[in-house]
């Protein structure tokens, strides 16, 4: 992989995570905890609180080029967030209307 692909991917990754974090925040996601991409529900929500810490965790690291760790947890809330989405337990809530 290029340097440059290997950039592009990182900005991309980043702006997910972010973007995922504020949806959190904002309360624009729902999350559905019917489904399931193991059998037992509790993993479900064992992976949940497990994302939790880890994004309280991105939440306090600071961010600079020489903070592995910062990298890290992101790569992690990155990778759980595409899980979500694929599996669908994860959606986007409806615009309200007045």
């Amino acid at each position: 992989m290029s340097e440059a692909t290997k950039f592009k991917y990182g900005l991309m990754k980043e702006k997910a995570v972010d973007a995922f974090i504020k949806d959190i925040m904002e309360d624009n996601i729902d999350f559905d905890y019917s489904k399931s991409y193991k059998v037992d529900n509790n993993e479900i929500y064992n992976f949940i609180n497990e994302l939790h810490m880890k994004i309280v965790k991105y939440l306090q690291e600071e961010k600079n080029p020489e903070n592995k760790v910062y990298y890290d947890i992101q790569d992690q809330i990155f990778s759980g967030y595409l899980k979500l989405k694929i599996y669908g337990i994860i959606y986007s809530r409806p615009a309200k209307t007045s």
